[in-house]
């Protein structure tokens, strides 16, 4: 749950900072190179955030595939063993 919540705040942070670039793109051209060097550095993390917030599905990150695997492995294995002592049972009558 934080991670969606964090996940929604980055989001919404990295739309503001994008819309407030681009409200101020009028002004760089006044702006000498220091500022305008920054202000990209500014819109490619606010991208970068935005990008990256939606190919993770806003929080759900790859640790719930990997518990998601993790459980099937554990059913498998439990099948397995459980085919096993099932052949080991029907062998011993």
């Amino acid at each position: 749950m934080k991670e969606k919540i964090t996940a929604y705040l980055s989001f919404s942070g990295a739309i503001v900072a994008t819309i407030i670039f681009i409200m101020n793109w009028r002004t760089l051209r006044d702006a000498d190179t220091g500022e305008i060097i920054i202000l990209m550095g500014f819109l490619i993390s606010s991208i970068s955030t935005l990008i990256y917030v939606w190919l993770t599905d806003f929080g759900n990150s790859i640790k719930d595939e990997i518990k998601k695997t993790d459980r099937e492995n554990q059913l498998l294995r439990k099948k397995i063993e459980q085919k096993e002592l099932n052949a080991k049972l029907t062998s011993k009558h």
